[in-house]
């Protein structure tokens, strides 16, 4: 059976050969047998003990009992740092990591106080009700981190923000990263250097599915123009397709179902613009709109 008795030191006298001379003896069990050591200096004598009792602390658990000189703070520190790094990296190579990449701000500044400067600076550049949309995104995004400071905020904790808007779509999302985006640009500015880098930049943005065009034939187009030429208001049950604003291109002239059109509107040979990609269309005779009604 393992004893934890610790060990002793006694001193006694010794003869020997006729001479009477002093020494000290260290004396305990360790690992179920006894230990008894002699020794003439007393601190060799203190040294042997210090030794065996670690050895006899060292036997009984996974705690060690080590001489340091370290503080029980940093003890406590040191293993915190070993329980967080576990097999990823050393402590030694954590350590020379940071402090071969970390830059600390020239200013730090809290969030709060950082987001209300940016958005005095908006004041006058962006629309008034987009400057409001600005100021409410900022100020939830401030109330997830009321205590922070912009510089510690990284790309993990503003990816999990985002994320944990599910009511969001992609276009919100995209809207939100683009506003936190521009404020911590703002911050790493060398004029106020609130931070050492944007973290939103690693934040990747959500593609937004739009719509392709449709595309028409030259048929279709001139049934559109037909119904155009007599349409003058309200609804209409027969309307042709594409009931939205229409582009045409500048040689749809040559299809031969629109041939008929073209005439019917009188337009002649394409006059050269400096303003309208080098050709514009001979205004026809039989126009009576104007500018704000057309």
């Amino acid at each position: 059976m393992k004893s934890t008795e610790p060990f002793r030191i006694r001193k006694f006298a010794v003869k020997d050969h006729g001479c009477r001379y002093v020494t000290f003896l260290v004396e305990g069990n360790l690992n179920g047998r006894r230990v008894r050591k002699k020794l003439q200096c007393y601190d060799k004598a203190v040294g042997e003990k210090a030794r065996l009792d670690i050895d006899a602390g060292n036997s009984e658990s996974a705690l060690r009992v080590a001489p340091t000189r370290l503080s029980n703070r940093q003890i406590a520190e040191a293993e915190f740092c070993f329980k967080r790094l576990n097999d990823r990296a050393s402590l030694t190579a954590a350590v020379e990591w940071y402090i071969g990449n970390y830059r600390p701000p020239l200013i730090e500044m809290d969030l709060s106080c950082g987001q209300a400067g940016y958005l005095a600076s908006k004041i006058g550049m962006v629309d008034p009700r987009h400057l409001a949309e600005i100021r409410r995104q900022l100020t939830a995004f401030s109330g997830a981190f009321p205590t922070r400071s912009i510089h510690t905020l990284k790309r993990p904790e503003i990816q999990t923000y985002l994320e944990a808007k599910k009511e969001w779509s992609s276009k919100t999302w995209n809207n939100v990263r683009g506003i936190l985006h521009s404020f911590f640009e703002y911050s790493v500015n060398p004029e106020r250097g609130w931070a050492v880098e944007n973290p939103v930049k690693g934040v990747v943005q959500r593609n937004v599915l739009r719509g392709l065009p449709t595309i028409k034939t030259a048929v279709e187009i001139a049934e559109l123009f037909d119904f155009l030429q007599s349409f003058t208001g309200g609804a209409q049950s027969h309307a042709p397709w594409l009931p939205c604003p229409v582009f045409c291109v500048s040689n749809i002239r040559g299809a031969p179902a629109l041939n008929s059109w073209w005439r019917a509107m009188e337009i002649g040979p394409r006059k050269r613009s400096k303003t309208l990609g080098g050709f514009r269309p001979r205004r026809c005779s039989n126009y009576s709109g104007d500018r704000e009604n057309g």
